[in-house]
């Protein structure tokens, strides 16, 4: 039987809070060459980012691009069909709805034009298409959307706490070493990978890398 491409709403997994280790903090500090030991906020946040990963991508299983672009297609279709109005509240229910199995791109796109009554459904309808043909022709797998969220706060972490922050080898070394924390179970290794093909990462950050290292 093949399996069902419909959505879902899913359940947010519980987060176990963590604490750094002392080797942690002390290659934390040493990369962002403040330390140690680390400023408070800075080891709650990464910690806070160590403790999220994988519940996140625990979240992000089995979600697939030609999944989210077929689910749109659906709603579109409603929107268009000119149906009951119990099918048009059930898209726009979807689409408002944040635990709907949405990526998050998709739900901070659509769902403000979604729960505006004032839009007509010919326009929301457009929306959506312009969604999903941007989800046909550029799909990403969720875990490394995950992995690009995870860099992108210590990027953030780095421009707040780093001495030097201009020094781009250090900053790299610093965000590989906040995804290996990630893998407490050392079934992934993100410094191999991303090592051998930075552009990997660096495609999904954009410019934030290099406005991290400014003066």
């Amino acid at each position: 039987m093949p399996r069902s491409t419909a959505l879902t709403r899913i359940r947010e997994p519980g987060i176990a809070p963590i604490t750094l280790s002392p080797a942690q903090e002390r290659e934390f500090a040493t990369l962002l060459g403040i330390g140690p030991p680390l400023p408070d906020v800075a080891n709650q946040t990464l910690a806070w980012l160590i403790a999220l990963y994988r519940p996140a991508c625990a979240m992000s299983a089995g979600h697939r691009a030609q999944r989210m672009a077929t689910h749109l297609a659906r709603i579109e279709k409603m929107l268009r069909g000119g149906g009951s109005i119990e099918r048009y509240e059930c898209a726009l229910r979807t689409l408002t709805d944040p635990a709907f199995g949405q990526d998050y791109e998709t739900w901070e796109r659509l769902a403000p034009i979604a729960s505006d009554p004032r839009v007509p459904a010919s326009v929301l309808a457009q929306a959506v298409e312009a969604r999903r043909r941007e989800i046909d022709v550029s799909p990403r797998k969720p875990r490394r959307a995950v992995q690009a969220i995870t860099a992108a706060y210590a990027l953030l972490v780095w421009f707040i706490y780093a001495a030097g922050r201009q020094d781009k080898t250090r900053q790299w070394r610093f965000v590989l070493a906040v995804l290996a924390a990630c893998d407490d179970e050392g079934k992934e290794n993100p410094l191999a990978g991303f090592q051998s093909h930075p552009e990997r990462l660096l495609r999904d950050l954009g410019k934030l890398p290099e406005l991290t290292r400014a003066a």
